[in-house]
């Protein structure tokens, strides 16, 4: 997980200059928040922070590998507009201007175009509770596998952990998918500990994938990494709904 972001808030710079590689990374990752419908899209320092669905979760990506220059921007979610950052191509460099007008300015060799900007949020904004992760990362399963079973029910997921371990995702109708090969009937006979829904976490599938629960202030809370674009990992962490002890 990347850790809280601390210290002043950074100065904007007015304007960019990227490569073409460069932009279109930075348009990859606007592109992929706008599925977990932010109010506001906060990059800060090249890492992306940015709080989704009212508080309830938070999106984290460090693109400070990729982007030479710290690039701190806030965009008012426009889907059409995000996307449209991939027509700007060319040979040459992609110059993102902040003007005083709420605009930001994108202009490629041919292309142009403009986004909104809102306010930058303040600093306490980037903080995190401090989280005690319980049990084991889940790893090496089949993200595309989860992602078919899951489908178009992100907004439906249980997470069953059993001694405090996260071993199963189920979904009303569909069953349960079970993250250890045979795992299923040793823990057909058992009542898991702990059942959680997760309504956010999973809206988006990397290649690679690692799923771990964590408490704090009394609450659990859902940490989902996938691998993102190179270099660059995509944290979604999620407050999970009502818990069902067994």
């Amino acid at each position: 997980m990347l850790n809280t972001l601390t210290g002043a808030c950074p100065t904007q710079v007015h304007e960019y200059t990227l490569t073409q590689a460069q932009f279109h990374a930075l348009g990859h990752c606007l592109n992929t928040a706008m599925k977990f419908n932010p109010s506001l899209v906060v990059m800060r320092e090249s890492v992306l922070f940015t709080s989704v669905e009212g508080g309830r979760a938070v999106l984290q990506a460090d693109y400070s590998p990729l982007l030479e220059q710290p690039v701190t921007l806030a965009i008012v979610p426009d889907k059409a507009a995000i996307k449209n950052m991939e027509l700007i191509r060319g040979a040459g460099d992609v110059r993102v201007s902040l003007e005083t007008n709420g605009l930001c300015r994108i202009s490629g060799d041919h292309t142009q175009m403009t986004l909104k900007t809102g306010p930058f949020p303040e600093e306490a904004c980037f903080a995190l509770p401090a989280i005690s992760w319980i049990g084991t990362s889940v790893t090496g399963y089949n993200p595309k596998d989860l992602k078919k079973f899951i489908g178009n029910k992100s907004d439906a997921v249980q997470l069953a952990a059993y001694d405090d371990q996260l071993e199963q995702i189920g979904i009303d109708g569909r069953g349960t998918y079970t993250f250890t090969p045979s795992m299923a009937e040793r823990l057909a006979s058992r009542r898991p500990n702990l059942v959680l829904t997760s309504q956010i976490a999973f809206r988006y599938f990397g290649t690679k994938q690692s799923i771990q629960l964590g408490t704090a202030n009394g609450r659990y809370f859902l940490q989902v990494t996938n691998s993102f674009d190179i270099g660059v990992d995509l944290v979604v962490i999620e407050c999970l709904g009502a818990v069902v002890t067994g």
